[in-house]
């Protein structure tokens, strides 16, 4: 994200804050003299106002345009702990994340697995669902997807108007037989996300992958149960030490990619003739109670490897998927 150069200040433009004149100022410097001038610009007005998070704002996304990820990781989380006026969520999942996004990973996903047939828990615009290719038989669940997501599909596409629970309660035909690819980015809720996990393992073979979006938050802030951000995250990030706890024959791998991590979950056993697999289901009110009133720790978890689709598919080879 780059601070976007602006006219000069006009009769319309002297009521706003000082941050918002100071931003355009930046942006004014950025786009004459660089980003090189433009730090120098906001470095000087911190000297000025250290406890202005406006400022640690601005200087966050200078640094940005320059490349220094951890640098400006680290001003954002001091303009968060000062206060802004403004949500900087997304600004500082761009500094935690550079490299492939999300789908970027995805993609990639159904280029090496080539599945045969694939699950989706959480269409909303279908923007992921169609990343499915053609030979691939693609299901969408969703109780409310968006209009966008009645669009042309690469792969032959049903989207289920039902919640996950519901689909699996009522063995719904289109899941029936065995899932190869599984993305689960549904409902935001620990113990819905444990449920899904639960439910879509049956579906799958050993070597089946499923996929866990909302892994890695930001910050505190993103994980509120009932969402009061734009960026959010909800509380899927316990489902991560919860499954490696209780679920230690399962391979995980989380990934540190844009905007909040993703986790890869396979040597999965449907049959659940394991004690482990019987635990998630059998114990499933006492897991949840043991792990719904966590917090996030002070510095959230980072991935289990780079976020380098490469390094990814060796994991995934390594796990015979």
């Amino acid at each position: 994200m780059s601070v976007t150069a602006s006219p000069s200040l006009t009769a319309e433009t002297v009521d706003d804050p000082d941050w918002v004149l100071m931003q355009r100022a930046v942006g004014d410097a950025m786009a004459h003299d660089g980003p090189q001038a433009a730090l120098e610009v906001i470095e000087a007005a911190i000297a000025a106002g250290p406890r202005d998070g406006h400022l640690r704002m601005i200087h966050g996304q200078v640094l940005l345009a320059l490349g220094h990820h951890d640098a400006e990781s680290a001003a954002l989380r001091h303009a968060m702990a000062l206060g802004t006026d403004v949500e900087i969520l997304d600004l500082l999942a761009e500094a935690m994340f550079p490299g492939p996004r999300y789908r970027d990973h995805l993609a990639a996903l159904h280029e090496w697995l080539r599945p045969e047939r694939y699950l989706e828990i959480g269409v909303f615009k279908g923007e992921t669902l169609a990343l499915a290719r053609p030979g691939t038989q693609a299901i969408g669940v969703d109780p409310a997807p968006r209009p966008e997501a009645a669009r042309a599909y690469a792969a032959a596409t049903d989207i289920l108007r039902m919640t996950s629970d519901a689909c699996f309660a009522n063995d719904a035909p289109q899941i029936a037989g065995k899932i190869d690819l599984a993305f689960i980015d549904g409902l935001h809720l620990f113990e819905q996300v444990l449920r899904d996990v639960i439910n879509v393992e049956r579906c799958c073979q050993p070597g089946s992958v499923i996929v866990l979006h909302d892994t890695l938050p930001v910050a505190e802030a993103a994980t509120a149960r009932l969402r009061r951000t734009s960026h959010w995250c909800g509380d899927v990030w316990k489902i991560v030490p919860c499954l490696r706890r209780h679920r230690p024959d399962l391979a995980m791998l989380t990934i540190p990619t844009h905007p909040s991590g993703l986790t890869l979950i396979t040597r999965l056993d449907p049959s659940s003739r394991t004690p482990f697999a019987r635990t998630l289901a059998d114990r499933f009110d006492e897991v949840v109670a043991e792990w719904i009133g966590q917090s996030l720790p002070p510095v959230p978890a980072g991935g289990d490897v780079a976020n380098d689709i490469g390094a990814v598919r060796d994991w995934l080879q390594s796990q015979g998927s």
